[in-house]
């Protein structure tokens, strides 16, 4: 699929957009169990506000879920060739994505 410069899915997607089904997975961060809303990676970068060029690496990589993310360390982020700065940008939204729980 091509890249667009709308993750919304109006005029062109990066990948899927939709959630799928609003469905809710289990994933761990410092060893604590927590309920996530199941968000494709494009969804999470939109609702987020992740940039494309962010987007657009983490979907030539192959991530599909918001909570695969979670699961992933810097060093792996770094081997897909995000800066320093996008990955405080991704850390940013991941944070506030598990505050929220993706809703």
């Amino acid at each position: 699929m091509a890249p667009s410069s709308d993750l919304s899915g109006k005029s062109g997607t990066l990948g899927e957009t939709e959630n799928p089904g609003d469905t809710f997975e289990f994933v761990s961060v410092d060893g604590k169990l927590l309920r996530v809303l199941n968000l494709t990676v494009s969804a999470f970068c939109n609702k987020y506000e992740i940039s494309l060029e962010i987007a657009e690496s983490l979907h030539n990589a192959d991530f599909r879920t918001a909570g695969a993310l979670l699961e992933v360390s810097d060093t792996d982020l770094m081997a897909i060739k995000l800066k320093k700065g996008h990955i405080a940008e991704l850390k940013r939204a991941l944070k506030e994505f598990i505050y929220t729980g993706g809703a």
